[in-house]
């Protein structure tokens, strides 16, 4: 839980009171940007970094009329591409995918840092916040949660498992399966997403605990096999897939944290090219959410009418995804209050879902 709170107190620090972190400085906005942004993935290509870069960059160069050209820069658990930033002109053309474990985890591992995360760089925007994922290689032969603690438990550092990287959020949060599990595994690191994840196909590594999107697609393919989702409910795209919880491992579920990427910027960007940034991937973030919504697969529990939520969306980029997001905590709330027949806190929460949700559907007019 230390490093889970960390998450929450330094992503704090990040995101709130950009301008005095990032060193402002006065621009017009319309004398930017003028020729291509450097887009910095420090993490190979493949994985959760990637399929959000390739997710929001058509849609993002659209709306500024610009490049975006992304450039990988993996190694030392993401130090090497994240020095590369706060080392670039702080001139709004150069940016970077920065996750929790460079912007947090590292600065409680490493000794000697080249680069601190509150005083190097201009936070512009979160983009992702997902929960991870327990998978193992189809040619493992357990096919539930309770079936691989037993195994893993039977064969005490026999079993591997993989990461895109030392001191990345699937490595610390296998550590921390382990520890409160209480069986003996053995890390494997990998440089990045994409070289675990063909790890794990050939049981070379026999599980991950990592973001469905870094293995979608071996999944699909039924090369991998999830077991358990880290979080309050299941997620779209695995329906089947129990969380920790239903599996009959809360205690475990709540000691795995999630995994945020961001977006940041060198320190003295101006406050302009900053604002801009944010409100345009924060806006096609939005546009992602109004599709899954409209599907019936987005955070809150029911189907959201595309057209109105796309142009609030393109009106105020701010508001539909925050209120989303809180309907989503509190149904989750309302859940777990059922699922231990707290009728009195079950019906408090069931009409702060009410309530929420009556404000969306005034919003989406």
């Amino acid at each position: 839980m230390f490093v889970e709170t960390c998450f929450v107190r330094v992503l704090a620090a990040l995101l709130i009171g950009v301008a005095g972190i990032a060193g402002v400085r006065p621009v017009h906005a319309q004398e930017w940007p003028s020729r291509p942004i450097r887009f910095i993935v420090p993490f190979g290509q493949g994985g959760l970094p990637d399929t959000v870069v390739t997710a929001t960059r058509a849609l993002v160069e659209e709306r500024l009329g610009r490049r975006l050209i992304v450039e990988y820069r993996p190694g030392a658990g993401g130090k090497v591409g994240m020095q590369a930033v706060r080392q670039a002109p702080p001139d709004g053309y150069t940016i970077a995918v920065a996750s929790s474990n460079t912007m947090v985890i590292n600065r409680f591992l490493y000794a000697g840092m080249p680069f601190d995360p509150l005083r190097d760089f201009a936070p512009v925007t979160m983009l992702v916040d997902v929960p991870l994922v327990l998978s193992v290689s189809a040619k493992h032969p357990v096919r539930t949660l309770r079936e691989f603690l037993g195994n893993a438990a039977a064969n005490p550092g026999k079993i591997n498992f993989g990461s895109p990287g030392s001191a990345t959020p699937p490595h610390l949060a296998a550590e921390l399966l382990a520890r409160v599990a209480g069986i003996n595994v053995v890390h494997v690191p990998y440089t990045g997403g994409n070289a675990a994840a063909t790890a794990l196909v050939a049981n070379e590594v026999q599980f991950m605990l990592i973001a469905y999107a870094s293995l979608r697609g071996q999944i699909g393919g039924g090369l991998v096999r999830p077991l358990a989702v880290a979080a309050g409910r299941r997620i779209d795209g695995l329906p089947d897939v129990p969380t920790f919880a239903e599996a009959g491992y809360a205690a475990l579920q709540r000691e795995i944290p999630r995994s945020w990427w961001g977006l940041v910027a060198p320190r003295g960007t101006p406050e302009a090219v900053v604002a801009r940034l944010a409100a345009e991937f924060r806006r096609v973030a939005g546009i992602f959410l109004c599709a899954k919504a409209h599907r019936g697969a987005g955070p809150v529990g029911r189907r959201v009418p595309f057209p109105r939520c796309h142009r609030a969306i393109m009106t105020n980029t701010e508001d539909i995804p925050a209120l989303m997001d809180r309907i989503a905590r509190a149904e989750t709330e309302r859940d777990e209050w059922q699922s231990r027949d707290r009728q009195q806190e079950y019906l408090r929460a069931r009409d702060a879902v009410a309530a929420l949700e009556l404000e969306l559907d005034e919003r989406l007019r």
